[in-house]
């Protein structure tokens, strides 16, 4: 068995080895007809059988030339070494037009390798072209660059018709026919005016390359690269983009230039052409559940927990991943269930370097206040989509959550399923019929019998005693509000005694729940709330009716959010956790104190 496993981990190995071995193709991607330029192939490791044809689109002008550079470290006295083989030709392009190069082809410990497919341009070059091309490489020498022909800059966009909200891209390109060039910088920054903007791309260092513009090739240096999206709709200006450079400068009479040092430099500075972008309006009807997404986008979602107890916190999580306006998207809409507490959403997002592309993540915490069995309804959500001009609708998942009653909590605590209606009994099977009966014997009784009158005092005198001693009991146990209120305090004190032993034992998690739960069932029983008014904003209400101290009620507040926060980051010191415990009784004991002083002022 210890040998079959042996085998097939070093297939395996063999595998991904082959894998990650690969020719790859390097050289320009654009070049000029009769010009000759390089073409080199890399491999990280040492093969043999390397073969190439040259193909008949190029002429082989010298080659191949092979190279190998090897390497050898030793890392905590583990020796490893690796091979890079190169294998360079020369060549020269015979006609105009898109090209592929004949895919080079070797052997890696007997598996065939291959290289990628690589294209190359080749470009029409004028008789003057080509003059100053060789010139200027016999001579080594780059003269001062005067001319907007030489140096100039663009503004590339991606499209310049946008409907509200799409995303474009833009990139901010320097062309030259000399790498002499140091120092760029942008003195002033665009300001993108009707636009909201992010800066996608800022280079290191100067990185050249070449790419044709009207049929000549340039050397071409990208400063910067910018993702746009229209705010405002119309025609909306790009204001021209100012860059500063320096040039090296060589001359003929410079004793030094041959060693490539210059005689001096030129400031100089280029400007754009403005750009106009024309933005038009989204097609109507927009649909109700449109979160202003413009792009391509699919939706997932997910709930951390379907079983709660109540008071406990939980989140649903949104995520809206493609490409697009990632940045500008609005938040699904939920309907979360009456009975829960709804906070902030939060928002996240990951983002890959192109910043269109990426995901968008929306956390919906929430408390559910009643016990039951809940439906979360599935979320939908609509963008729309660039590539078929219309809207498309995304649906989430239905959630279903089911709220257990806290083991823990007090008669008084506990609160009913207010959103659960009362079945309707039938009536129809309470009716019953009256029976008639015409046999008067029982009437000649009463009329007779003086016992009957004496059951019927008696009768009449138990009813008083029972009427007002019925009336003393449920004038004493009727009030549920006044008997809420007495004990309010007491079983605010025995939660917050389980807070404490909770805090003796370092558990932040259940400390802070008891603590909030405290607090909660507090201003549920001296204010006589249910389980659905009892909000932040409706408690502050409350307690500014019964003329408590604005500073205290603030500190109530902060209180309860500061243990609901505990609840995702349980992340506080041990003596924050005692600050809080005090700062509880204390706001308790001066609220107590507050509510009686209000009962007293209005005689109650």
């Amino acid at each position: 068995m210890k040998k079959f496993i042996t085998i097939l981990i070093s297939l395996l190995l063999g595998i991904i080895s082959n894998a990650q071995t690969k020719i790859v193709v390097e050289s320009e991607k654009y070049v000029y007809k009769d010009e000759q330029f390089n073409v080199n192939f890399i491999i990280n490791a040492k093969v043999s059988d390397f073969k190439w044809d040259v193909g008949e689109d190029f002429n082989l002008v010298w080659g191949p030339q092979k190279g190998e550079q090897k390497s050898i470290s030793i890392i905590n006295g583990k020796y490893s070494s690796t091979v890079k083989t190169t294998y360079t030709y020369i060549l020269k392009a015979k006609k105009t037009g898109l090209f592929t190069l004949p895919l080079a082809r070797a052997k890696y410990e007997g598996k065939d390798i291959e290289s990628e497919p690589f294209t190359i341009q080749v470009l029409d070059a004028s008789s003057s072209q080509t003059e100053e091309k060789t010139n200027a490489t016999n001579a080594q020498k780059t003269t001062a660059v005067d001319s907007d022909e030489k140096m100039f800059l663009l503004v590339n966009i991606d499209k310049t018709k946008l409907v509200l909200g799409e995303a474009v891209n833009v990139d901010i390109k320097l062309y030259t026919n000399t790498t002499n060039i140091s120092d760029v910088d942008m003195p002033k920054f665009p300001s993108f005016n009707g636009f909201w903007s992010q800066e996608a791309y800022t280079p290191n260092k100067l990185q050249w390359e070449r790419e044709p513009y009207k049929g000549k090739l340039y050397n071409v240096i990208r400063i910067r690269s910018y993702t746009l999206i229209p705010q405002q709709l119309g025609d909306l200006e790009i204001e021209p983009i100012t860059l500063s450079c320096r040039i090296l400068r060589r001359s003929d009479d410079d004793i030094f230039s041959v060693f490539g040092v210059a005689s001096e430099y030129e400031r100089k500075l280029l400007k754009s052409k403005a750009q106009i972008v024309k933005v038009s309006a989204l097609p109507s009807p927009v649909p109700i559940d449109f979160g202003a997404g413009v792009g391509q986008f699919s939706l997932s979602d997910k709930l951390d927990k379907d079983t709660l107890t109540i008071h406990e916190a939980a989140s649903l999580l949104i995520s809206i991943e493609g490409k697009g306006n990632i940045s500008l998207l609005d938040a699904p809409i939920v309907n979360f269930p009456k009975s829960f507490e709804k906070y902030d959403v939060k928002e996240s997002q990951q983002l890959t370097a192109n910043v269109t592309v990426g995901k968008k993540i929306f956390e919906y915490p929430f408390i559910p206040r009643a016990e039951g069995e809940y439906v979360i309804p599935a979320v939908t959500y609509s963008y729309y989509d660039v590539s078929t001009n219309s809207y498309i609708r995304l649906r989430g998942a239905e959630h279903k959550i089911v709220v257990l009653k806290d083991s823990t909590a007090t008669s008084a605590s506990v609160y009913n399923n207010y959103d659960k209606k009362d079945k309707v009994n039938d009536l129809a099977k309470d009716i019953r019929y009256i029976i008639r009966n015409n046999d008067n014997k029982y009437i000649s009784f009463i009329i007779k019998d003086k016992i009957y009158y004496i059951y019927l005092l008696v009768l009449f005198i138990l009813s008083i005693i029972a009427y007002f001693a019925l009336n003393r009991i449920y004038s004493n146990t009727a009030d549920v509000v006044l008997l809420r209120n007495k004990i309010a305090t007491k079983m605010a004190k025995r939660r917050l005694k389980k807070a404490f032993d909770y805090l003796q034992n370092d558990n932040k998690q259940l400390f802070y729940e008891n603590l909030h739960r405290a607090m909660l069932d507090y201003a549920a029983d001296k204010l006589n709330l249910k389980s659905e008014e009892l909000s932040k904003e409706n408690i502050a209400y409350q307690f500014i009716d019964k003329s408590i101290d604005g500073p205290l009620i603030d500190r109530y507040i902060i209180l309860l959010e500061k243990c609901e926060e505990a609840r995702y980051a349980p992340n506080n010191h041990d003596i924050q956790m005692n600050l809080d415990y005090d700062e509880a009784e204390n706001i308790i004991v001066a609220i107590d104190k507050g509510l009686k002083d209000h009962y007293n002022n209005f005689g109650v």
